[in-house]
């Protein structure tokens, strides 16, 4: 028996051991020096994206019961009486419609950012679609309100680090 296929059949039977105690859904990988190695339920998901011209963050992590997830965006600042009286008095009536029919997810901070916020954890399995489902769910019950106040109010422009 060479040594490359004695190699591979210790990883398949660590990763078979592995799975055993922990089941189907654990993380793991092969190093590349050919070690097992289980990954630590410790990991996060985290990622951005942009909706409506808004960018919106999502961080995931998992805890006993399943995971918790932190949807966030800066939706803009709420325009100034002297720049638009009409946009300032619609960003406002937009927001408390919204806060009425999210159940307070959408708020307007101390420096007069517009902000959606959600916290919230799920049962189950620590899964990349499960935050995607309930993420997507918060963008369907946010989607009116976004398209509005994306008419009456400008996103904060974002740019990448330099390296």
């Amino acid at each position: 028996m060479s040594e490359q296929y004695r190699q591979k059949r210790d990883v398949a039977r660590e990763i078979v051991r592995i799975v055993e105690e922990n089941g189907a859904d654990i993380a793991m990988r092969v190093t590349p020096e050919g070690h097992v190695e289980r990954l630590g339920t410790d990991r996060r998901i985290e990622f951005t994206f942009k909706y409506r011209g808004f960018l919106f963050a999502v961080r995931a992590e998992p805890i006993a019961s399943g995971c918790s997830v932190r949807v966030h965006a800066n939706l803009g600042q709420l325009p100034f009486s002297i720049e638009s009286a009409d946009d300032r008095a619609n960003a406002l009536a937009i927001v408390d419609a919204a806060v009425t029919a999210l159940g307070g997810r959408m708020r307007i901070d101390a420096g007069q950012s517009i902000l959606l916020l959600e916290d919230f954890e799920l049962d189950g399995p620590f899964e990349l679609a499960t935050v995607m489902s309930k993420t997507v769910e918060l963008l369907v019950d946010s989607k009116p309100y976004l398209e509005l106040l994306s008419v009456v109010v400008k996103p904060p422009a974002f740019r990448r680090p330099k390296a």
